[in-house]
């Protein structure tokens, strides 16, 4: 009954996929809202701290530097689903660079541009919060570097939209596997020659890291590709029950331990240990009807997912909005304890959804995720 419901809610708020059939993963859709969930507990500690302010010598400061460490992960999750399905794209069909690349401009700019604008009409209404140069020049280089996502990766170009950081990584990994796999020819290869090469590449990474630093996280792509290319070839592979969601609760947990005993070389050891547990969470969920497949194909929880862009997006502003509006009241002076602290944080999630789902059903279906893109 509860299932019936369920769909016909989600008719009515349009919150399914439709644009892509055969990537309508239920499980990969609960990990997606489970990812953006995370990225908010992250935004809102970090809001909280910022504009009301904890006390440090309470316990639950020490909850906080916790929680802002285990929110940072959730974009290391959208990357290996990210991997997954776009290596997926690239290496089972091949298709002409442009037409490929005019998807991705598709499935990433409407939205961004519509929040990138409110964020320039913000920036001018709001001079203290202005990030934009004075001078008109280095204006527009800023605005042009941040709308095609060059900085981090490419420039120390101050962002515009804080979360934008992960949209240079995701651009460009859009560009680099078609290449790669057009110059190593890699479809004519045998699957387990593929899963060895990136094995190497994930193996040569780690070790370049290790010596020389650099954008460890682009990593977290390699294990999606790897994910695509181990399902594939053992297809309906069962492996022990809850053995993902486990790996992946005790990695959220080994954020923790790296933050408080400062393990030298915690970036590495961070990504080392992501890496595997999201891969063997997404493996479980996807390769089989597992009791974490059907635990992550929750409805509610695939309706967040769904829209988990564009809540990516615009959550961060929404979040500075309700707190700052909440650190004018007397009830700011009360978050010293867990349940203020958790009560308060539901009330600003579900605050924030008010305007993911508007940008959602607006912008980001319409002209992102319509059948024809």
């Amino acid at each position: 009954m509860y299932k019936l419901i369920f769909q016909k809610l989600s008719n009515v708020l349009e919150l399914t996929h439709s644009h892509d059939k055969k990537s309508n993963i239920s499980s990969m859709e609960g990990i997606r809202g489970v990812a953006a969930f995370l990225v908010f507990i992250e935004h809102y500690v970090v809001a909280l701290e910022d504009k009301v302010g904890i006390n440090q010598q309470l316990w639950i400061y020490d909850l906080f530097l916790w929680l802002k460490n285990i929110g940072n992960v959730g974009v290391e999750l959208f990357f290996v689903l990210s991997g997954y399905l776009i290596y997926g794209t690239v290496i089972s069909k091949k298709k002409p660079f442009l037409q490929y690349m005019w998807r991705r401009i598709k499935r990433i700019y409407p939205t961004f541009i519509v929040v990138f604008i409110l964020y320039l009409f913000l920036s001018f209404l709001i001079p203290e919060q202005n990030k934009i140069p004075i001078e008109n020049s280095a204006a527009l280089i800023f605005i042009l570097q941040n709308i095609f996502f060059l900085p981090p990766l490419f420039t120390d170009t101050e962002l515009l939209i804080r979360v934008a950081w992960s949209l240079s990584y995701e651009v460009f990994f859009y560009i680099l596997i078609p290449v790669v796999v057009g110059v190593f020819r890699l479809r004519h290869w045998k699957v387990n020659q593929r899963i060895l090469f990136f094995a190497l590449v994930t193996i040569c990474g780690f070790s370049y890291y290790l010596y020389y630093t650099g954008p460890i996280r682009m990593l977290m792509f390699v294990a999606g590709i790897l994910l695509f290319e181990v399902i594939n070839s053992k297809p309906n592979k069962k492996t022990t029950p809850y053995l993902g969601s486990v790996l992946f609760l005790l990695s959220l947990v080994s954020i923790v331990l790296l933050m408080i005993f400062n393990i030298p070389q915690g970036a590495w050891w961070r990504t080392v240990i992501l890496y595997v547990c999201f891969f063997m969470l997404c493996y479980e969920c996807f390769s089989w009807q597992s009791p974490s497949s059907k635990l992550f194909s929750f409805t509610p929880l695939r309706w967040f997912g769904n829209m988990s862009y564009s809540y990516y997006l615009i959550h961060g502003l929404a979040v500075k909005f309700i707190i700052i509006l909440f650190s004018k009241t007397y009830f700011a002076t009360q978050i010293n304890d867990l349940i203020s602290f958790v009560v308060l944080g539901v009330g600003v999630y579900f605050l924030t959804l008010i305007p993911a789902f508007l940008l959602f059903i607006s912008i980001e279906k319409p002209f992102s995720l319509a059948k024809n893109t």
